[in-house]
């Protein structure tokens, strides 16, 4: 089999579908490149909503007398305020208005 030297020649020097080819090559490095930084901003910010859990979880049990008692007098009226739907005024579960609730006294605390 005789190798045309011409054509061979002709052939390493046309240009039609290079675009095609470079786009063949670049292509799955760019999708792999977005891929990876999509899923490293989801992880963060993952990670962010856990510390931020964690953080209010904690001020929260810090600032709460009794978290885990049913019957203390601040479960009971953050209770009632959930129903009235009433946010606290401030982070700690005090909120500005005045609730009387059944089964507690109002001198108890």
């Amino acid at each position: 089999m005789k190798i045309d030297v011409p054509r061979v020649r002709a052939l390493w020097r046309d240009q039609h579908g290079s675009a095609l080819l470079e786009c063949a090559l670049v292509l799955p490095v760019l999708i792999a490149l977005l891929t990876g930084v999509f899923e490293f901003s989801w992880l963060f910010y993952q990670q962010h909503l856990v510390s931020i859990g964690l953080r209010d979880a904690s001020s929260y049990l810090a600032n709460a007398p009794d978290p885990c008692n049913p019957n203390s007098r601040v479960w009971a009226i953050e209770q009632a305020l959930e129903e009235l739907d009433i946010a606290p005024a401030d982070g700690r579960g005090v909120a500005a208005v005045t609730a009387s609730v059944q089964g507690v006294p109002a001198a108890a605390h």
